[in-house]
């Protein structure tokens, strides 16, 4: 790995070129999941930072967000959980613009070098693979924490009473059966 790094053209014909591996980058099925868009990917807080979750197949031991807002800052995400089918990222970072881009760069449990944009697994990232946060215009859904994870349950009014005989239709099934899935009984309250 290299351990000091800058947002300097590496390619002056392939401008904003960003290199943060050594050597050769694996162009391969990789399976990431990343949705700037989803607050359980990407929730910025009232404080101002942002928590930042990423999802990888199992086969990753490394995942970077490689955050460019000053300066080109690789800061590796921690590992908090896994299943069979994911390993899953997360990192709390303070971005230090207003407007800063990023991408992601992970590598496989067999040393093989993988960069993660927009458009998914490059052997690059070019300025059209990079997320753009903006800070003064992100749309926060303020989203209270207790809501992720609750059950939730639909009220069905017509399964309880039928005030009104008359405005049963024709097909209803009558009121003491048991209920069945496309089956109406006629509650109108």
């Amino acid at each position: 790995m290299v351990e000091s790094h800058s947002v300097e053209f590496t390619d002056k014909d392939e401008a904003q070129k960003l290199e943060f591996f050594e050597g050769d980058v694996h162009l391969g099925h990789y399976d990431f999941r990343f949705d700037i868009n989803d607050k359980k990917f990407f929730s910025p807080t009232k404080k101002g930072d942002v928590n930042l979750r990423i999802h990888s197949e199992p086969n990753i031991k490394k995942v970077w967000i490689l955050v460019e807002d000053h300066d080109l800052r690789p800061i590796e995400l921690e590992l908090y959980a896994e299943t069979d089918r994911f390993k899953f990222w997360n990192v709390n970072l303070n971005f230090k613009k207003d407007i800063s881009k990023f991408s992601f760069a992970a590598q496989s449990m067999d040393d093989l070098n993988i960069y993660y944009g927009t458009s998914g697994v490059a052997n690059f990232i070019s300025p059209s693979e990079k997320w753009i946060y903006n800070s003064k215009e992100f749309i926060r859904h303020d989203i209270p924490d207790w809501v992720f994870g609750s059950v939730m349950y639909q009220i069905f009014p017509e399964r309880f009473r039928n005030g009104n005989d008359d405005l049963t239709p024709e097909n209803a099934l009558p009121w003491e059966t048991e209920p069945t899935r496309l089956g109406f009984h006629g509650g109108d309250i």
